[in-house]
């Protein structure tokens, strides 16, 4: 199902902005911040309006979590959730998944989680779900 354009998106997207990672210098800097030696990293890909992420992340404070959403909508539903809930584990990235895990080294995320994901049913847009096999070889 498609969801609809939120209304007061800059504003809202404004209120959460701390929670976004927008190059690999804010990355390093929530690694690096509260996390004591190399943390698992885990990351969802696709993360919807994040309820695994922040669920996730609630029940394993000391581990990172890292969303990948394309779709602002469902980001700031997700943002906003992680807000309200006070996770300081969680983080989101907005945009396309293969310029998003450019800002993450070779073997970098323990654990990749792909919930859900839109199926792309026809044959020709196959390149396009979160499975396709170019993707598979940018994940491992």
């Amino acid at each position: 199902m498609r969801l609809r354009k939120k209304s007061n998106l800059a504003p809202r997207l404004e209120k959460c902005s701390h929670l976004f990672i927008k190059n690999s210098e804010d990355y390093a800097a929530f690694i690096s911040g509260g996390f004591s030696g190399r943390p698992d990293l885990r990351l969802e890909l696709g993360c919807g309006k994040g309820k695994f992420t922040v669920e996730t992340a609630t029940q394993n404070p000391g581990i990172p979590f890292i969303a990948v959403e394309k779709n602002l909508s469902a980001l700031i539903i997700a943002s906003e959730r992680a807000a309200e809930r006070e996770t300081g584990n969680v983080r989101f990235i907005s945009g396309e998944i293969p310029q998003a895990l450019s800002i993450f080294g070779d073997g970098e995320a323990d654990i990749i989680y792909i919930n859900f994901c839109d199926p792309w049913q026809k044959k020709r847009h196959a390149d396009r779900r979160l499975t396709a096999p170019r993707l598979l070889k940018i994940y491992a």
